[in-house]
């Protein structure tokens, strides 16, 4: 009769089981096989996490997100079934969404596009760390957060995504110790919205197609001590102003190292690059077509050009005001240092320009009659453009190539 029993209870359990879940698992011992490979999800929650534990266990939260996205479009949306596992949402404490493996090539959601881990419109302060988001497909990216304040993202790791991590129109938000890699686009890409007092801090970045960080329309915001390698581009910042950039490393990518443009602000950028390592890229190092800019310290070896003050063709747009001072280019393929015509007011001093393509002698000649020695690239250390009041002081450098 036990025996009878117990094969009954048996039955009433894989029943239930079977029907609890969404398509994911056949059945509770599917469930149960899969659920076991997620140690990092065990170690992290046995301890102090134990009512979640529980929700775990009974085939809650874990059966949801395992193949699934999150989605947290306003405040109220903070909750154990959007995978939140403690906190209230103040700034002591935070919302904390942590542990989650998702797949987000399983969406079916499209509504959200393929995010795996979609905030939207909220003020409640968060936490979003220790998760891994890979395979989102379309235009979708691990993280997106779309008009949000007060969140931060820390020590994910984002693969095989189309996007790695968005910050689109969002004020107060920290994205730290993540590792961002094999993305079918940008590492971070940009969006269209303005972004205030935002951090990326102590990130990997590796192997994205295009830029590891474009950091389009930012202000009183931080890009430092990141480290991206063997992508399309390094670092973008396009539109932003009031902002550091420092101390990264961006070393191995197809092409530049680190492109500052212009923000179109009435008043001039005023950001600050500084103490970045910026090797062996197949572009320029550092290019900058932006107005009243610190340029100081940074490190510039092994790529095709060093550093170029840039003017954009067609255009009114060409690098001026800028401090360009102690920074160090060497090696670099073509040319250490080059100013646009139409760049003016820059102070560029205190520099070294040195073995840059060394013993290549070029020409000194007037704008439109280039004669090539051998070709316009292959110039010794420097190469200007003069005539619109640019400032040289105590800089070290082999031969200075003028077009006039």
């Amino acid at each position: 009769m036990g025996s009878i029993l117990g094969l009954l209870v048996l039955g009433i359990m894989l029943f239930g089981c079977t029907s609890m879940n969404n398509g994911d698992y056949t059945n509770y011992t599917d469930y149960i096989d899969n659920y076991t490979d997620y140690t990092d999800y065990t170690q992290n929650y046995t301890t102090d996490h134990t009512n979640n534990v529980t929700d775990v266990t009974n085939n809650t939260l874990v059966e949801k997100y395992r193949g699934g996205q999150i989605q947290i479009k306003s405040d109220k949306d903070f909750t154990a079934a959007n995978g939140v596992v403690k906190g209230s949402g103040t700034s002591s404490d935070p919302y904390i969404i942590e542990g989650w493996t998702i797949d987000a090539s399983n969406i079916s959601d499209t509504s959200y596009i393929d995010h795996g881990i979609y905030v939207y419109d909220t003020s409640k302060y968060f936490v979003i760390r220790n998760c891994r988001v890979e395979n989102a497909t379309g235009y979708g990216n691990g993280i997106s957060l779309f008009s949000v304040s007060n969140g931060r993202i820390e020590n994910c790791t984002i693969a095989n995504n189309y996007g790695g991590i968005l910050i689109d129109g969002s004020y107060n938000i920290i994205v730290s110790g993540n590792t961002i890699k094999d993305c079918k686009d940008e590492g971070m890409p940009d969006g269209t919205h303005s972004n205030n007092n935002v951090t990326i801090s102590n990130n990997i970045i590796t192997n994205c197609k295009r830029e590891g960080i474009s950091f389009h329309n930012f202000k009183n915001s931080f890009v430092i001590n990141n480290t991206i390698r063997n992508g399309g581009s390094g670092i973008r910042i396009t539109a932003t102003i009031n902002s550091t950039i420092s101390n990264n490393t961006v070393q191995g990518n197809l092409y530049s190292g680190i492109e500052l443009s212009y923000s179109n602000w009435k008043d001039g950028d005023h950001n600050t690059v500084s103490n970045n390592d910026v090797s062996n890229n197949g572009g320029t190092g550092l290019s900058i077509s932006g107005n009243y800019n610190t340029i100081t310290y940074n490190t510039l070896n092994g790529n095709d050009w060093g550093i170029q003050l840039a003017s954009v063709g067609l255009t009114d747009i060409s690098a001026g005001h800028n401090l360009i001072s102690h920074n160090t280019a060497s090696n670099n393929k073509r040319i250490g240092f080059s100013i646009d015509l139409g760049c003016v007011n820059n102070t560029i001093s205190d520099n070294t320009f040195v073995s840059n393509n060394a013993n290549n002698e070029f020409y000194i000649d007037t704008w439109g009659t280039k004669q090539r020695l051998p070709s316009w690239y292959d110039m010794d250390i420097f190469s200007v453009k003069v005539g619109n009041s640019n400032t040289f002081t105590n800089n070290t450098y082999g031969t200075i190539t003028y077009n006039n």
